[in-house]
């Protein structure tokens, strides 16, 4: 964790190079990469990350508990 820059302590962070930095050490979280989160959706480097490692019709997840959730009503999605 520290080595991508976390704090252990709190074990969790809202930057999206964090989050890629430890999918890249095997650490992933349960609904799938964190690029494709309706929280992260529309970051610049996760919006660069999907370019190169999503498929083309991609729709966030964590949208099926949120539907009303801007990038969720903007994409149609209903993902888990």
């Amino acid at each position: 964790m520290r080595d991508c820059g976390m704090d252990f302590v709190i074990g969790e962070s809202d930057d999206p190079k964090v989050n890629l930095c430890l999918e890249s050490k095997g650490w992933y979280l349960k609904g799938g990469p964190v690029c494709e989160n309706m929280l992260m959706w529309n970051d610049l480097p996760c919006i660069k990350w999907r370019a190169k490692h999503s498929k083309p019709d991609v729709k966030p997840w964590g949208c099926k508990k949120n539907p009303d959730y801007p990038t969720c009503v903007q994409t149609g999605s209903q993902r888990e």
